[in-house]
């Protein structure tokens, strides 16, 4: 699963800690979590409540077609084919 936090340049400690608690019940459930778009200040708060820790920062990607990339790798899908030119 991908979360992509574009919209969000920061959120508070209790946001970070919900996003953490999804991370824990999707491990739960054998779904492993990315983000895209972590960036600035959201950032910060994500190394501070451990949220990274949480997620992993292996997890955390800089762009959208980044974080579905490493998802289709994860779940063993194959990467869409792309039109040939005519």
């Amino acid at each position: 699963m991908v979360l992509v936090l574009d919209g969000n340049d920061e959120f508070d400690i209790t946001s970070a800690e919900k996003l953490g608690k999804l991370a824990g019940n999707l491990h739960g459930r054998n779904v492993v979590l990315g983000l895209a778009h972590v960036h600035g200040p959201a950032l910060e708060m994500a190394e501070r409540s451990g949220l990274l820790a949480s997620v992993g920062a292996d997890h955390v990607f800089p762009t959208t077609p980044s974080a579905v990339a490493w998802a289709r790798s994860v779940a063993g899908a194959p990467a869409p084919e792309l039109d040939s030119p005519a």
